[in-house]
């Protein structure tokens, strides 16, 4: 680590602190870049925030906002590109660079919490500090140098189109001797140019404390220079570049100037917009609620506004929340503020169907038999009262309005559902052999009087019959009885092909 222009101990200590927050400085193979000016370190944690206290003269670029815990201020000697993101720092010792001789551009550098160090941005400046917006607060009663941007900006130094909108207070009893305390620098022997100051402080009155340098074109605002009304005004900052480098926006930094490229100022324009859901079935004084999502997530501008197509059959809430009122359908629709991007949801609101009412809940048909099932909604007055029929295995039995036909033996559900799908019925279905094909228990090709007498023997007990619980059930009841042999003795006498 470099070297502090402060004493040993509280050196020490500093790296001691750093250590016990961030752990062991970044690996710079672990990095991506190679520090050139060409090809810089991109940062993007704080841990990552530490390398440029690691490499002399190398080069870093922010590739997003990042927040700190703690920090010591640095040594940096070398070029840190923000590329307009932020760096917002909890607690700061030292500021954020102790000492500088290198280049800090496009940045935003915020300390949330009052620091007794009487400078946020540099101590001592002797490089370049440009495009930068410093805030935050401090409050100290070290006597002789404060500023929020530098205490004291050498004759080398250059701190150009930057604006700080930091709380400025001294704490202290002014001594005797000369006292560089200024809003936005301590001590200038070097050249500030394009830059200004706007909020509030406490026995600072000055923009600079002292000067034997170079000042042109540096605004005072606040509570100690000019109005609001002024600070907002193009024509207060002549000679500054607002194509290139600022901008004024109503909607932006309170109508105040901030940089072009800085990001938490840029306008992202909104691209699309997502809801929840597509279709709603909602009941009479039913609710539910849509979400949206505006696209990107960064969009400036992410306000939303709902509206429906008919509120008599459903309305819509500034929160998304749907509520039904009467049956029919209606388009629920969200829409950006920001170009005008908008999807709707189709909500129904019926009475829903509790429950279907089937004519029987198992059957057994034919090979090739077709047979009818009658199915009704219920309630009678449900909105949806079509039934929706379809089969488990479509490849055993087939359904069509209802009409089952048997395809193969085997078995499968034939199921009716409402038409809103809030209500269903099922009825298993076993498809088994023809008739003659059932009845010839022999296997002989004939059905005749000794098929029932085989049967009559199957169930007397006689396990000389060759037949089987499946074979013998010729009715297709699940159930090997009685009934089997009336059933096939029926099929006998009413079959004129038959020999009974």
């Amino acid at each position: 680590m470099n070297k502090k222009f402060i004493p040993l101990v509280a050196c020490f200590a500093s790296a001691t602190f750093l250590s016990a927050t961030f752990g062991t400085a970044a690996d710079e193979s672990a990095i991506a870049g190679s520090g050139s000016q060409e090809d810089p370190y991109l940062i993007s944690t704080a841990d990552e925030l530490l390398m440029i206290d690691d490499f002399d003269n190398a080069s870093f670029k922010l590739i997003n906002n990042i927040d700190v815990n703690s920090w010591s201020g640095v040594i940096f000697s070398g070029t840190l590109d923000g590329d307009g993101y932020k760096i917002t720092i909890k607690s700061a010792d030292n500021g954020f660079i102790y000492n500088n001789s290198g280049t800090v551009k496009n940045l935003s550098i915020d300390i949330t919490d009052e620091t007794t160090f009487p400078v946020l941005l540099t101590y001592t400046n002797d490089g370049t500090i440009e495009n930068v917006h410093v805030s935050g607060t401090m409050g100290s009663n070290r006597a002789f140098y404060m500023g929020s941007v530098a205490c004291l900006n050498g004759e080398n130094g250059i701190i150009r189109n930057t604006y700080s909108t930091a709380y400025v207070a001294y704490r202290g009893s002014f001594g005797s001797g000369t006292n560089c305390y200024g809003v936005f620098a301590g001590d200038n022997k070097g050249i500030i140019e394009n830059c200004y100051w706007l909020e509030s402080s406490y026995q600072v009155d000055d923009f600079c404390g002292d000067n034997s340098g170079d000042i042109t074109g540096c605004v005072l605002g606040g509570d100690i220079g000019k109005s609001d009304a002024a600070m907002r005004l193009p024509e207060t900052y002549g000679g500054w570049d607002f194509e290139n480098i600022w901008k004024i926006d109503p909607d932006m930094n309170n109508g105040f100037p901030c940089h072009i490229n800085e990001r938490e100022f840029i306008k992202i324009p909104v691209t699309d917009i997502e809801l929840s859901e597509n279709e709603l079935y909602l009941e009479p004084g039913e609710s539910a609620l849509l979400t949206s999502n505006v696209i990107p997530d960064n969009a400036w501008n992410k306000n939303i506004s709902w509206s429906s197509s008919d509120d008599t059959i459903a309305s819509v809430t500034d929160d998304g929340t749907v509520t039904a009122h009467s049956v029919g359908e209606t388009d629920i629709t969200v829409t950006s503020e920001d170009g005008g991007f908008s999807r709707s949801c189709r909500v129904s609101v019926a009475i829903k169907a509790t429950g279907v009412q089937l004519s029987h809940s198992m059957i057994a048909i034919e090979r090739g038999d077709e047979f009818t099932l009658q199915a009704s909604v219920l309630p009678e007055n449900a909105t949806y009262r079509n039934i929706v029929w379809s089969s488990s295995r479509p490849d055993i039995v087939s359904v069509e309005n209802g009409i089952v036909t048997g395809i193969a033996e085997g078995s499968a559900d034939i199921t009716a559902r409402s038409e809103d799908g809030e209500a269903s019925a099922v009825c298993a279905v076993n498809v088994i052999k023809p008739a003659e094909e059932r009845y010839d228990l022999n296997s002989d090709g004939i059905c005749d009087i000794k098929d029932a007498e085989l049967i009559s023997r199957y169930l007397a007990g006689h396990t000389d019959t060759g037949l089987t619980l499946v074979s013998a059930d010729v009715n297709g009841d699940g159930k090997v009885n009685s009934r089997d042999t009336v059933d096939l003795l029926h099929y006998l006498s009413s079959n004129k092909d038959g020999d009974a």
